[in-house]
């Protein structure tokens, strides 16, 4: 008789523990969906706060000199709005009209500025246009830069 009390009340605290654990495995499982949940809401947010901020870039051009001279070189500075490590991007002179007329000149480039050279072919030639393409999460983002130039004989 006291075996089968012992065995009785092994079963039913066997089963009490069983079911408290059980309940305490779904509250966790519960958590962890709410958290991954959460956790993907924080990423979207992250990834939209950088977009937005990637959006608020400006490229300015600026020159050493008061005009530049056809045919002859002159660097042209080149920067973003702060002056600080950036997304990495790519940096393109646009060549045409067409959305791939373009020529890469700076890959991978970390910096908010950056110079480029430029030679004037004629007086009329005194437009620079430029992109800078990011990658956020495989979207591309793209920041043009356009500088007209006072150019002289």
């Amino acid at each position: 008789m006291k075996t089968t009390k012992f065995i009785l009340i092994f079963i039913v605290t066997f089963f009490v523990f069983t079911s408290c654990k059980q309940k305490e495995i779904t509250d966790l499982k519960n958590q962890i969906s709410e958290l991954s949940k959460k956790n993907i809401e924080l990423k979207d947010s992250i990834s939209q706060l950088e977009l937005k901020n990637l959006y608020a870039f400006h490229i300015l051009g600026g020159l050493e000199t008061t005009e530049l001279k056809v045919n002859q070189e002159s660097t042209v500075d080149f920067f973003f709005a702060y002056k600080d490590y950036i997304h990495k991007y790519d940096l393109y002179r646009i060549t045409g009209d067409g959305e791939n007329d373009r020529e890469l000149i700076k890959e991978n480039n970390e910096l908010s500025e950056f110079q480029y050279t430029y030679t004037p072919k004629d007086k009329n030639d005194n437009h620079i246009r430029l992109v800078a393409v990011f990658d956020l999460d495989s979207i591309g983002i793209e920041i043009p830069a356009n500088l007209k130039l006072p150019i002289s004989d």
